[in-house]
């Protein structure tokens, strides 16, 4: 049997690469592993000025690196469970092929699945590769180790992760991957560098402008084009991503989202029918990428209130990971509720139980000072978190802690914080495993920064805050939607406010992704307040407009601000819309 075949680049029309072979009939397998080898070889020594950049692949088993290619072409179209299984078969043929390895933790990490440990073996394997390759998997391993050490050069570390990835876009500016892991690294930890979001954005629509097929980047920009309320943008990101995964499962929530987009349908019998019967996964999916839109009809609290209501988790929608969660999706609900401005509703469904949703309400005075000062009394003198906490267990302790400790430096009540001081240096002391120690440890450091805060010693505040290492509480992220990511923000935001540094504290929430959060919303009221005193009539209207939108619906309490937000709209010349 013979085998001819020409590699063309598709831009110009050139023939790059002719190859001619032959093998015996019945042995077409090893015809197939020739010629790959033949391309691979001769793609690399071609050198077609950045173009294809092929060097070795990590593997010398050609069933691996098939296997893998076929992971890629799945992991393309965000087909998870399939590039999943072909990424195994090809580490099962290979268990140190570090680009299966690292490509199959990008896979799980975008199912919201833990990846650290594949990163790291894949990071023990990252030797004889191309650069670019060596580069991209060096910041995955470098990001796994930071999540797992006690490592006190946390920020140094962080800092390496992003140095390595802004060295791989600078070396090969027309890479999509190396855009698309960068744009991740800023959206998720921006924080360490003092990126912003549109700094994130704006790698995610660099790697898109290179690879518009490359599926997984869509999701960040639709829910980014949300988060500024430009839906027509949305939209057009959501048509693209959804040509791209016909068949795939994962698409199933981005058509939800397409209908959710338009007018027409968006209050139909026929999708109100949809979203009653489909299954939780694909519902918290919808979720997810909905969860920063202003819009008027609130349109997660809707998702939220159909996950929290259980009818999803029927036994014809089998259901794992975090929508299997019902104090995660009930958590969801209690989260949409407060942040939209229902208040009310938020605490008659949350209760007198201790958490981060309880705190961000008492910090924004829906719960009764006397009734908030039991509740985080009961907690503290509690030994065990269970009993007297109603919250997601994916929740660190040191995110109530945080709650709680900012509520008592709210009152002055340095008595229950030096409590705090002492329970959590006395857990740190005795903890016997390194998350034990990670997680006391942090929960120590925020109380010590919070009696601070209740002194009123502004300056010592200032530098405990603002140096706390995000690592020492875990799974503290400032761009998820969480409560508690608005916690550490908004403090360094009134700390550096009370000390004159009023442009750097509107900067600082200005800047940012919304906190899930009403104290977050009365703090970007604030800082519209101080932009405009300043004469920063852009970020002025940027957070007026912000707290017009996401509250146009909320409890009456909180319609005064509502209004003086589109009174400050209508000063400026800047409609709210």
């Amino acid at each position: 049997m013979r085998l001819r075949s020409a590699l063309l680049d598709v831009a110009s029309g050139k023939t790059l690469i002719e190859i001619d072979r032959s093998d015996q009939t019945d042995r077409i397998d090893r015809l197939a592993d020739s010629v790959t080898l033949d391309v691979l070889r001769d793609v690399r020594d071609a050198g077609q000025a950045g173009q294809i950049r092929l060097g070795t692949a990590g593997t010398k088993s050609l069933p691996a690196l098939r296997a893998f290619l076929r992971g890629e072409q799945f992991s393309r179209r965000f087909s998870l469970d399939s590039a999943i299984r072909e990424y195994e078969r090809a580490v099962a043929l290979d268990s140190g092929f570090a680009l299966a390895l690292d490509h199959l933790g990008l896979a799980h990490s975008q199912k919201l699945e833990d990846a650290g440990t594949l990163w790291l073996k894949a990071g023990r394997h990252n030797h004889g590769l191309a650069p670019r390759d060596s580069l991209l998997i060096s910041a995955d391993s470098l990001g796994a180790a930071i999540g797992d050490t006690l490592d006190h050069a946390y920020w140094s570390q962080s800092r390496r992760v992003f140095a390595t990835l802004e060295e791989a876009v600078r070396l090969y500016p027309d890479d999509p991957m190396a855009w698309y892991q960068l744009a991740e690294s800023r959206f998720h930890g921006g924080f360490v560098v003092g990126s912003t979001p549109r700094q994130a954005l704006e790698a995610f629509e660099s790697a898109n402008a290179l690879d518009s097929t490359f599926a997984a980047v869509y999701f960040h920009l639709i829910q980014l084009a949300l988060a500024g309320s430009d839906t027509a943008r949305a939209r057009r990101y959501v048509s693209a991503y959804l040509a791209l995964t016909a068949g795939v499962p994962q698409g199933e929530g981005i058509g939800l989202v397409a209908s959710l987009l338009d007018p027409r349908r968006a209050h139909s019998p026929e999708l109100q029918r949809l979203l009653d019967t489909t299954s939780a996964p694909m519902l918290y999916y919808a979720w997810g990428v909905v969860w920063f839109w202003s819009d008027s009809a609130e349109t997660a609290i809707r998702l939220a209130r159909l996950l929290a209501g259980g009818r999803h988790l029927a036994a014809s929608h089998p259901v794992a990971g975090p929508a299997a969660d019902t104090g995660l999706v009930k958590g969801v609900l209690e989260m949409m509720l407060s942040y939209r401005g229902h208040l009310h509703e938020s605490y008659a469904l949350l209760g007198n139980q201790a958490g981060v949703v309880f705190a961000d309400l008492a910090l924004a005075g829906a719960v009764p000072p006397e009734t908030a000062s039991v509740v985080f009394g009961r907690w503290l003198q509690s030994g065990a978190e269970e009993p007297s906490v109603a919250e997601a267990r994916w929740m660190p302790r040191c995110h109530r802690t945080l709650g709680a400790a900012l509520w008592w430096a709210s009152q002055r009540d340095t008595t229950s914080l030096l409590a705090l001081v002492r329970k959590d240096s006395l857990a740190a002391r005795t903890a016997s495993s390194v998350p034990a120690i990670q997680r006391t440890r942090g929960s120590y450091e925020l109380a010590r920064a919070a009696l601070a805060l209740a002194r009123q010693d502004t300056t010592e505040a200032m530098r405990r805050f603002a140096m706390f290492p995000d690592s020492l509480c875990p799974g503290h992220v400032s761009y998820e939607a969480d409560a508690a990511s608005a916690f550490l923000p908004l403090t360094r935001f009134r700390l550096l406010h009370a000390t004159g540094r009023d442009r750097e504290a509107v900067g600082l929430l200005n800047n940012n992704f919304p906190g899930i959060s009403p104290t977050w919303v009365l703090g970007v009221f604030d800082a519209g307040r101080i932009a405009e005193r300043l004469g920063d009539r852009q970020s002025a209207t940027r957070c007026y407009r912000f707290v017009a939108e996401v509250w146009r619906n909320a409890d009456p309490e909180l319609q005064p601000y509502v209004a003086d937000a589109r009174a400050a709209l209508k000063r400026l010349g800047g409609e709210p819309r």
